[in-house]
Parts: C-alpha cells; structure tokens; sequence
C-alpha cells in the first residue's frame, strides 16, 4: 500500500513515518508533504492508496485539500489527523469522505488497527471489482455482449492492459494431457491471487479455442505502478512455463506487451492468434512476445511458412491419431523439403525441436531432411494400429467431436460427412473406444466443463453454454451423476 504523509510539522512526520515502519506490514511510504498545496502537487505526481493528513496546515488546510482531490483520486484513502476533538471537524471530515478521524498523539496499536482495517475494507473492494472486470471480459470475448455494450462498462474506460495465451504443444491424448492442463491451471490461480492484492485487475479465462488467456489492467492513476505489478505477474507466469515444461509437454506463454486502451488489446490477441503458428520457428523459448512473431511474420519465406503450418498439421493429426490427414500432410512436408537449400535454413533447429515435443520423436540432433522425413515417417506407421480405414473413420469422428463439442452436433451429422450411415459409424465407434457416441460426447463436454468451473467466478449457466448444453437443469443433472457433485459446489455460481 503506497502511503503519503502530510503534517506541516517535520517532527509529526518523522514520527509517524517511523511508527508506519515499526508496524512490518507491506507499506510503502512514497512522499511527505508540508502544506495542502504541496500535498495537492505530490498527489498529482503520484497518487497513493492512503493519505494520512493532518487537519491544520498553512495555506491550505487539510479539510480543504480533501475537497480539492476527492473527485480526482476516489480510490485514496483520507485519514485526518488532528490535535482538536471538535464535533465539528470530525463531522466534515466523515461528510468529505475520510475513512477516519484520529487524535494526536496516536499510538502503535491505533494505527495498526486503522491500517488493518483499510486494507481489509480495500481488498474485498478490489477482489468484488475484479470479479466484475472478469465477467465482463469473458462475456466479450464470448460474444455475450457486444462492443457497445462494453463501451458502457469501467473496463472500456481503463487506462492500460497487458495480456497472454498459453498455447500448450504435446503428443499426449485427452485423458493424460488434461490433468496437466488443470495443474498448470491451479498455479496460474496462485500466481494471480498474489498480484490481485496488489491492486491491479486480472482476468484469467480459456477461450473458445481451449487456450488460456491472461488480461491485466490498472487504473490511470497508477501507469507505473501498474506496468511494473503486471510485468512482474507475467514474469512469475513465464517462469511457471519453463518449470511445467518437460519431454511431452511444451507450454509457451506469448504476450501481448503494454495496451494503450482496450481496443489495441483486442487487435493484438488477435494477431497472437493468427500468428501463433509461428511459435515453431522460436521453439527454444517458453516465452515470446507478439512483436517477436510479427518480426518473423514479416521476412519469413513463403516456403517456411508452408512448412510451419504443415508440422502444425502433423501435430494436430498425430494427436488426433488421423492417419489419412498425417499422410497427406507428411507427402506436402516432403516434397517442400526436397528443396536443396532446406539443409542450410535457420529455422530447422527450431522445428526438429518442436517436432520432437509434439510428435515424441528424438530430432534433437537430427539436422537433415532425410533424417526428419524417415522419423516422421515412422511415427506415420504407428497410426496404422489404428487402421487405415475403420479406426480412421472413429479417429475422425472423434476429431470433430473434440473441435465441435459446444455445437449442437449428432451422429447422423458425421456420418454424413464422412458419407458412411449412422448405423455403421455407431457400431465402429463403440467397437473401437468402447463407449456409444453419446457416452464419449457427453464425457469430452463434462471434462471440459470441470476444467471451467475450476476458474475462479465461473457461472454455471455460462460454462452449461459453452459445452453445448442449453438446459442447465440438464447440465447439473449430468456432471453430477459423472463427478458426484452439483457444478455449483466446485466454486461456482449459477448467476
């Protein structure tokens, strides 16, 4: 809590300073003033959190200096000091705003009671804000309410933001990587719970793309400060990325870097998202920042962009266990790297490395187009104890389940594209996972639900939503009988 004192007595100042010190609690004592008017011109400078202001001072006294600032500054807090016991002047200071009025000389004890009670006061004003800075942005970025809609909010009018993705790169399947999403999950909440006390707004949220997103921001009056508190919440992040990392599971934070208003904010996650790709050609870092991407966007040869978005391809297919897609995209990688002068690019490293986190393959050390096309040609014929064409046909159903789990979505829709009947389709599917369509459709929604309701203010009715269900009596009715519990009871609120 950054605190400033003013007291036209140096002596007074001294002393409550050192009694602010004596107290061990996180205060930061950022400026002292001599008079109203010096006061004003410190708060200018530097707004704090809480002002201690002692009531009698030349040129303008400290009744008058609240009336000056208040307006400005509504998140300061006043604390009159004052050697008079008047009615009066304790009733003016309460009716200006003054969260309290205490008598000289003060004691150790009455000061640690009035800052204890403040920050108390504080904080549960801060975590109801960010609550409601929170759902607003998840609502946006939902298309819950539109861009007008959000002009009318306090998020529209903040001053500053910063904000993340976390794209998660591994060959693992659902049932092994989705307990590791949740933990790194868990300790992105930690992380973010010790930057909320510092003042600062933070929205965490997955978005319709099953990404991680991470947005700060802070108020006008706090730009330094601010940049500074998120930077350092970012960095904790990062380093979060670097500890999760291991030989199958590659998470990689990009940043946006510091938003003039909420509008450029919005522009740059939409550029991380249609330059995330490019993240294979930087994949020694488990940080990057857009600039760095739009860098490489901007000199990459149409060839490496080809070959980037085809090992995006074979990691998403490999993933999938998609045969036929693994193939065709294998035969495209192959004939583009036939190119003699691939050997020498400098982007190779960097793929071998992110082939080898996505696909769990050793090119480590292999720098050649030989040695790449023959390992990934092996992991081509691992697909094949999925069959190429009745387990392929599962694995593409699957995959669609996967992308198009929120939709309205039914077997008689995949067979159609896959131009096969629904009778066949149902009897495959249940002979090669096990389970019906509905069973496996309902499991993938339900899991993807607990991972929501596992963020912090999450509504019921909004995650029943996202998952594909339109009743919520229906929805809690399901995740119960699959987890035991009502969604409500996971943190949770239906409204």
């Amino acid at each position: 809590m950054n605190i400033l004192i003013a007291d036209d007595e140096l002596l007074a100042r001294t002393v409550l300073k050192h009694m602010l010190q004596d107290l061990n609690m996180d205060l930061n004592i950022v400026g002292e003033a001599a008079d109203g008017r010096d006061l004003i011109g410190k708060m200018k400078q530097q707004p704090v959190d809480l002002a201690f202001i002692d009531i009698k001072m030349p040129d303008i006294n400290g009744l008058d200096s609240i009336r000056i600032l208040k307006n400005s500054y509504p998140n300061t807090n006043w604390v009159i000091l004052s050697g008079y016991s008047k009615f009066e002047y304790a009733k003016e200071a309460m009716e200006l705003g003054a969260v309290r009025y205490l008598l000289k000389p003060i004691t150790l004890h009455e000061l640690r009671k009035t800052i204890t009670e403040i920050s108390d006061v504080r904080e549960k004003s801060h975590a109801s804000m960010n609550i409601d800075f929170e759902n607003v942005i998840l609502a946006y970025f939902y298309k819950l309410i539109s861009a007008e809609q959000l002009k009318e909010t306090f998020v529209y009018s903040s001053s500053h933001f910063t904000g993340g993705i976390v794209y998660i790169d591994s060959f693992l399947d659902e049932n092994l990587l989705s307990p590791l999403r949740l933990e790194i999950t868990n300790k992105i909440h930690k992380i973010i719970e010790k930057y909320l006390r510092s003042g600062i707004y933070i929205a965490y949220f997955i978005l319709p793309i099953s990404n991680p997103v991470i947005i700060c921001s802070w108020d006008p009056d706090k730009i330094s400060f601010g940049e500074k508190t998120a930077s350092n919440c970012f960095s904790e992040i990062w380093d979060l990325m670097h500890e999760c990392r291991s030989d199958n599971f590659y998470p990689t934070l990009i940043k946006t870097g510091t938003c003039r208003c909420f509008k450029e904010l919005c522009e740059k996650i939409s550029k991380i998202q249609n330059s995330a790709s490019l993240r294979v050609t930087l994949h020694n870092s488990g940080s990057l920042k857009l600039n760095e991407l739009l860098e490489i966007s901007s000199c990459i040869s149409e060839l490496d962009l080809k070959i980037v978005n085809l090992i995006i391809k074979l990691s998403e297919t490999f993933k999938n266990k998609s045969y036929l897609s693994y193939a065709e995209s294998l035969d495209k990688l192959k004939k583009i790297m036939s190119d003699e002068k691939i050997n020498s690019r400098e982007f190779v490293s960097s793929y071998c490395s992110f082939i080898s986190y996505t696909l769990g393959i050793d090119l480590k050390k292999s720098q050649t187009v030989d040695d790449i096309i023959n390992k990934l040609k092996k992991n081509q014929q691992k697909l094949l104890g999925y069959g190429i064409e009745p387990a392929d046909i599962v694995s593409q159903a699957i995959t669609f389940i996967h992308e198009s789990y929120m939709n309205d979505i039914s077997i008689s829709e995949i067979s159609e594209s896959l131009n096969i009947s629904p009778n066949y389709l149902s009897a495959l599917f249940h002979k090669k996972t096990g389970e019906t369509f509905m069973k496996y459709l309902t499991r993938i929604r339900l899991n993807k639900a607990h991972e929501l309701l596992s963020l912090p203010n999450a509504k019921v009715n909004q995650v029943a939503r996202q998952v594909g269900y339109s009743t919520v009596t229906y929805f809690a009715q399901l995740y119960k009988k699959e987890f035991g519990v009502c969604p409500s009871r996971d943190g949770s609120q239906y409204i």
